[in-house]
């Protein structure tokens, strides 16, 4: 790669990597019931990537903070229920950085789930 290629991931600021990892305890404490050994990866994920390179950094902001709790929860593998998507919902709404100003109401999650 050129050094005048684009850097498309970008490490966000303190402000919202800080914000993003309330999203991702909020989300194991309160969608996953997170037990300690959840939180305890929550840990060495958040010391892990303190070495990592601006790249990788970014990457892992891109992807969705449930995305990284339910890994984290060993939830990763299955669809999530309409209930747990809402409650995230809920979750990010609650943090203004997370640009969440309207959430579909669970009835309206569940009838998607139903088509």
């Amino acid at each position: 790669m050129s050094e005048d290629a684009p850097q498309y991931a970008v490490t966000p600021s303190m402000e919202i990597q800080t914000t993003y990892w309330q999203v991702v305890d909020g989300t194991l404490t309160r969608v996953f019931h997170g037990a300690e050994d959840a939180h305890r990866r929550l840990r060495i994920l958040r010391q892990e990537l303190e070495n990592a390179s601006d790249g990788t950094k970014g990457k892992l902001y891109q992807t969705e903070p449930l995305t990284v709790a339910a890994d984290l929860a060993g939830q990763g593998h299955r669809a999530l229920t309409p209930e747990e998507i809402h409650q995230y919902l809920e979750i990010k709404r609650e943090f203004p950085l997370m640009l969440v100003s309207e959430i579909p109401t669970l009835e309206v999650l569940k009838s998607r789930f139903e088509e």
